[in-house]
């Protein structure tokens, strides 16, 4: 901008000087004739030294865009920046530092590394940090690794099944140490290929809540499977996923699905030998040019313990909370499998206010074989939502169900 400035004065000083009129009835001073060639000297000697803007490599480059919770919120966001929540239902407010690096192009990058530290004044933390090269083999293929360590010391269960109580509640505590890994083939921008693996060192312990019963002394091991040992799992399988979604952040059309297998084992006899499969499917049915949106979900989580052993309670799917059933308490169900389904009307009121209306129907139950669609929990609600840069960085949901209401505050998108 400011070379064609520059260049806008110079030209016009040329065709000053240059004019017939101008020559003819102000012939030109020689002391002033020296002064303007000066000045056009310096002109061009300024313009010549001034450089093309370019993208700063810093990597605490996110201060100048102001640190907070907009790290999240961009796709070439880099630096340092605070984040926001990350820990389990109940932990109250969590923040804490978080650093992002990434090698080549900042919104098409090499290489990402992403580290943060995030507690509560609940005394929860978790500490994870993760590499990942996402566009191996000329962008064909993926790898990413992730630790994470964390520390939960009030988390609820009501007892096993469908039938547990909401006068049940009990609180149990949880360490856990985990390493995962994921690699696989990319075909195209829509579906991908992979395998995973990990290995996880979990640790259960008495509750700290003053206002419960810890889980230990009031379920016996028949009714919380696991509960009285530590023990190390690993893990291994594959996954397949297609999404056509326009974008996943905050998507208004596409679909996304999503399947997966993986087994189990434990380090200790009777423990943990399982298989688990997952399939999750969405799809959104969009009108008014995308200011409409029916948003539907499908989830399902299966297992089936190997002969001789059982599931952990604590690794048991579970139901209840912000993302699925959300008319009633935090995991309000537990057991070896699940099913939820789904739906939300969306609409952009103004932006970055959109609001909906959703119901959500799910249940748990003990053996594979019995999967049905019929017996379903219910709850439905109104929710709030703020966009930003097509991502969904505060949500307000209340659910209502049989068992009261639920209000919820989340920094993420529900699906």
């Amino acid at each position: 901008m400011v070379r064609f400035f520059f260049s806008l004065l110079l030209a016009g000083s040329i065709l000053l000087a240059q004019s017939p009129s101008s020559s003819q009835t102000d012939p030109a001073d020689p002391a002033e004739s020296t002064r303007s060639a000066e000045i056009d000297a310096a002109h061009r000697a300024k313009a010549a030294s001034i450089k093309p803007a370019q993208e700063s490599r810093n990597p605490f480059v996110v201060f100048q865009k102001g640190l907070g919770v907009w790290n999240g919120m961009q796709a070439g966001a880099h630096g340092l920046s605070l984040h926001l929540g990350g820990l389990a239902v109940g932990s109250g407010l969590a923040f804490g530092p978080e650093y992002i690096y990434k090698t080549g192009d900042l919104y098409k990058p090499d290489l990402i590394w992403d580290s943060y530290a995030v507690a509560s004044f609940q005394t929860y933390y978790r500490l994870q940090t993760s590499l990942e090269a996402p566009g191996l083999l000329g962008g064909h293929a993926f790898a990413n690794i992730e630790g994470v360590r964390f520390d939960y010391p009030r988390l609820a269960y009501y007892g096993p099944g469908p039938d547990s109580k909401k006068t049940g509640r009990t609180d149990y505590r949880m360490q856990d140490n985990y390493a995962d890994f994921r690699a696989g083939y990319q075909a195209g921008s829509r579906f991908r290929i992979g395998i995973l693996g990990g290995f996880q060192n979990v640790k259960i312990g008495s509750g700290t809540a003053d206002q419960y019963a810890s889980t230990d002394a009031t379920y016996t091991v028949a009714e919380a499977p696991g509960l009285d040992r530590k023990a190390n799992f690993w893990n291994g399988g594959f996954y397949l996923k297609f999404d056509s979604r326009d974008n996943p952040g905050d998507a208004h059309s596409g679909t996304f699905l999503y399947s997966q297998f993986q087994i189990v084992e434990g380090s200790r006899k009777r423990l943990g030998g399982f298989n688990e499969y997952d399939f999750e499917a969405h799809h959104f049915f969009h009108f008014w040019n995308k200011r409409r949106v029916i948003a539907t979900r499908f989830k399902t989580s299966l297992t089936t313990p190997k002969r001789g052993t059982f599931v952990p309670f604590y690794l048991e799917p579970r139901l209840g909370g912000q993302d699925d059933l959300r008319g009633f308490r935090p995991y309000r169900f537990y057991d070896q499998n699940s099913v939820l389904v789904q739906a939300e009307y969306r609409w952009t009121v103004m932006e970055p206010l959109e609001l909906a209306v959703f119901g959500d129907g799910g249940k748990v139950f003990h053996d594979w074989q019995n999967f049905s669609l019929a017996g379903l929990e219910g709850d439905a609600g109104v929710g709030l939502r703020v966009r930003r840069n097509d991502f969904v960085p505060l949500r307000v949901d209340a659910g209502f169900s049989r068992e009261g209401f639920q209000v919820w505050l989340i920094f993420y998108n529900v699906f």
